[in-house]
């Protein structure tokens, strides 16, 4: 493996890929798949119940360790829109 594309990173980590292997890259043609489907007022927190985050904290424990992430708290307060509750 040559590098590792992350979501939260994806624009830039196509345009690195795509550049490394001398293809053309345009953002804009990139699909979002999932906009518009998930509630406006939906919280992160919500979308996993406690059996759900033992099933995923199990089957993904290398990919949360390695890439260092954690599940959201009720203190970050965001909505999946991105919207800090807290401001």
């Amino acid at each position: 493996m040559d590098g590792i594309i992350r979501y939260e990173n994806l624009t830039t980590d196509m345009a690195r890929i795509c550049e490394h292997l001398d293809l053309p890259w345009d953002p804009s043609l990139l699909p979002k798949f999932k906009a518009g489907i998930r509630p406006p007022l939906a919280k992160v927190t919500d979308l996993y119940t406690p059996t759900a985050k033992k099933i995923v904290e199990a089957v993904f424990a290398f990919e949360l360790a390695f890439f260092q992430y954690t599940f959201p708290t009720e203190e970050d307060a965001v909505l999946l829109n991105g919207e800090n509750l807290a401001s």
